[in-house]
């Protein structure tokens, strides 16, 4: 094996939280000592759950919610289907004793969403740490509005859609019938109900008034555990719903105020001069 190797592997073992690297020496983290200990003893348990959270596993993750029955705090699907849902995490799912019964993968919610709560958490090295801090902040809002509707509804009827589909549509998760709603989802570090709005999601809030809710959740601390912040903020009472978002501004419940505004040069005129002309 190659330096280059090595050092990939290493890196991506400490991605893992497997090993650590402190003051230049690498050496197993307290995760890794029970992973290995675990696997001598023939438990791959901790270390499949290791690599499920360090990997990109969402689309898996995803198809294999769609492919499940869902029961009580739990979703169970055939071993057989596993290599068409989910080919790669449903191998290190089974790695699990725990998890199978029978002829079946039976995967609880909680262990569903500590896995999408590390995907929703990924991070690009070469995104401006302002960014990253602003987008942390709002996918883990997204994750809590989708842990939310999924523990009320089942994971079934909820679509992540800005992740799924893509970011243009206005609004962040769809919930399916009986109840529909559309939910755009704001996340602060601030306790204030203080937000930003884009034109599509302002436009979307009045097209469709009855089933548009806006979550806001506040005292985000990404320096938190997700799931423990999570359940913190339910107990401080969040998210903050807005049903009727537009006719909240129209009644001045809430106060708008622009911050920047988009500039286009108007219509050429044949008889006039404008903006760019050249004498």
């Amino acid at each position: 094996m190659t330096g280059g190797s090595i050092e990939e592997l290493l890196d991506f073992l400490r991605s893992c939280g497997l090993v650590k690297d402190e003051f230049g020496s690498w050496g197993l983290s307290d995760v890794g000592e029970q992973a290995f200990d675990a696997l001598a003893a023939g438990d791959w348990a901790v270390y499949a759950h290791s690599l499920l959270t360090a990997s990109a596993f969402e689309d898996e993750l995803m198809r294999l919610i769609e492919g499940a029955t869902e029961e009580p705090n739990s979703l169970r699907c055939p071993l057989a289907a596993l290599p068409r849902l989910a080919p790669r995490a449903g191998v290190l799912l089974t790695w699990d004793p725990g998890l199978r019964q029978g002829d079946d993968l039976v995967l609880p919610l909680s262990l569903l969403d500590s896995l999408l709560v590390t995907e929703a958490m990924g991070r690009s090295a070469e995104i401006p740490p302002w960014v990253l801090d602003r987008n942390a902040v709002g996918w883990r809002a997204e994750l809590y509005t989708l842990r939310l509707e999924r523990s009320r509804l089942g994971p079934h009827r909820v679509r992540h859609v800005s992740r799924e589909v893509g970011d243009g549509f206005g609004y962040d998760i769809e919930t399916d019938a009986p109840d529909s709603r559309l939910i755009e989802v704001k996340g602060s570090r601030s306790a204030s109900l203080r937000f930003h709005l884009s034109n599509r999601e302002l436009e979307v809030a009045r097209a469709d008034p009855e089933r548009h809710f806006l979550h806001f959740w506040g005292k985000i601390d990404l320096d938190r555990d997700p799931a423990d912040e999570y359940s913190r903020l339910r107990e401080l009472q969040y998210p903050v719903v807005i049903s009727k978002l537009a006719s909240a501004i129209d009644a001045g419940e809430l106060e708008m105020q622009a911050r920047s505004w988009l500039l286009t040069a108007p219509a050429v005129q044949d008889s006039g001069g404008g903006i760019g002309d050249q004498e």
